[in-house]
């Protein structure tokens, strides 16, 4: 059996949209793989610089530790929307192509809809991308339209993949929706950028919609104690 190394976030440690896709990604792929786990730790992006660095020098460790003796066939990533981010990946992936002496197929999932616009306005970004396709990286995108939008810019193998959910049965057998109400689910870290600011002030001025009350649910992580306040 082949094996896979997956790096990324992962549920219910880190709650939003890339962290619940790894886990039903990851679920999926164990059925077919070995696979090599090497959570990472979002809560790490709302840190000082140094901290981010010396947590990114602890994750090559890690990820180093965890292919002691082994060789890795797949190697399966979201991208960050970060500088720091992608700078790290790309010494994960070095890392991994260097210790497992076999040729290293490598999927990124790019979860971005921005990623053009970044690729266009950042030479960091854009000289990590074009090392991550001279070592032969593959992206897997969420929609036909982007990756026809990449492949204008860039010469690289694209599959695509759309977002799913998460899905149980028995729960949804147990709600029962009142249709007086209407309710409003808001699935993600805390974080300013997130638009959660703008959301819970929208709410404050309507406390309903002509007969129907307004609810709105939030489930996330705190990442900033300024949000949290």
């Amino acid at each position: 059996m082949n094996t896979l190394l997956f790096y990324g976030e992962l549920l219910p440690k880190t709650i939003h949209g890339i962290s619940i896709s790894n886990y039903i990604n990851l679920n999926i792929l164990r059925e077919s793989f070995e696979t090599i786990v090497v959570e990472i730790d979002s809560s790490k992006d709302n840190i000082s610089v140094y901290s981010k660095l010396r947590y990114s020098i602890f994750e090559l460790f890690k990820v180093r530790n965890s292919i002691k003796n082994k060789s890795v066939n797949f190697f399966y990533a979201s991208l960050p929307t970060s500088t720091l981010g992608v700078l790290r990946l790309l010494a994960v992936l070095l890392i991994v192509k260097k210790k497992s002496g076999v040729k290293v197929r490598s999927l990124l999932h790019i979860h971005r809809g921005d990623f053009n616009n970044k690729y266009a306005n950042s030479f960091i970004f854009r000289c990590v991308i074009k090392a991550f396709i001279s070592l032969g990286c593959e992206f897997i995108l969420l929609a036909i339209k982007q990756k026809k939008e990449i492949n204008e810019i860039l010469n690289v193998k694209c599959h695509v993949l759309e977002n799913a959910i998460i899905e149980d049965g028995e729960e949804q057998e147990k709600r029962k929706f009142n249709n007086e109400n209407i309710n409003i689910l808001y699935l993600s870290n805390y974080i300013k950028s997130k638009g959660i600011i703008d959301l819970l002030s929208s709410f404050s001025d309507y406390e309903s919609i002509g007969n129907k009350k307004i609810t709105l649910n939030c489930y996330g992580s705190f990442l900033d104690e300024n949000i949290k306040k």
